[in-house]
């Protein structure tokens, strides 16, 4: 998946350090961490491992069902619509400004990077969009008096040829739902709604018909693994 302009935003970066500090650094899986001239230099090496749910076991939250966390403002999640894709790069930046590669860019440019990373899943680079199974959630906007709605999260699948995931179920045949982003803007992270999207695609796919869902996770984003891991999805037997 190296064409993918995501990895494409990760850059590489150098600056002045002295080496007794730059042993003591610690190491970001995504780079790789040199040291010459007087100089600490980083290098792009995003790093990813492929995991799965089999939707045969995992229990998703039911229709309706409320976070466990603390809720600010309710929040609906119903399936993705055409006039939402315009505004989807803006919650992707909010979701990810704080981890490599948008964390590493300032100004315009990190929405820029959203904006060509969500059109590349609305045009189906990836794979064919799994139209029922994409999904947002939506919570009521408190600026707006006319009580618009705004997009806190959303849910993309695509369906992937089997041969470009690793370890992938030899069962479910030439191509798989891929779990291609899921994502919540910052601030609301750690309140469920990430599983409440989770809960929606699970249920569609399910009614589809199919019986595991794939992933790609970035083994530098702790808090991306231990979301999935939490979630049922593991890695293949023999990894």
């Amino acid at each position: 998946m190296s064409e993918h302009p995501f990895y494409r935003f990760f850059r590489p970066a150098s600056f002045p350090l002295d080496p007794k500090l730059w042993r003591k650094m610690p190491r970001h899986p995504s780079f790789k961490h040199e040291y010459w001239d007087g100089k600490l230099h980083w290098t792009p090496r995003p790093n990813t491992c492929d995991v799965y749910l089999d939707l045969e076991l995992g229990q998703p939250p039911q229709p309706g069902q409320s976070s466990p966390a603390a809720r600010r403002e309710p929040v609906a999640v119903r399936q993705l619509r055409e006039e939402d894709w315009e505004k989807l790069p803006r919650a992707f930046c909010a979701a990810s400004i704080q981890w490599p590669p948008l964390s590493q860019w300032d100004g315009a440019a990190p929405l820029r990077a959203s904006r060509c990373i969500i059109e590349w899943a609305r045009r189906g680079k990836d794979g064919p969009l799994v139209a029922p199974a994409c999904f947002v959630a939506l919570a009521h906007d408190p600026a707006s008096p006319s009580g618009d709605e705004l997009i806190e999260g959303a849910a993309i699948v695509t369906l992937v040829p089997a041969e470009r995931l690793r370890g992938a179920p030899q069962t479910e045949g030439e191509h798989l739902p891929h779990l291609d982003w899921i994502f919540v803007a910052w601030m609301e992270q750690r309140r469920g709604i990430a599983t409440l999207l989770l809960g929606a695609v699970v249920r569609e796919l399910r009614a589809l018909g199919r019986r595991t869902l794939a992933s790609t996770v970035l083994t530098g984003h702790a808090p991306a693994l231990l979301w999935h891991w939490s979630r049922g999805f593991r890695l293949p037997r023999g990894n």
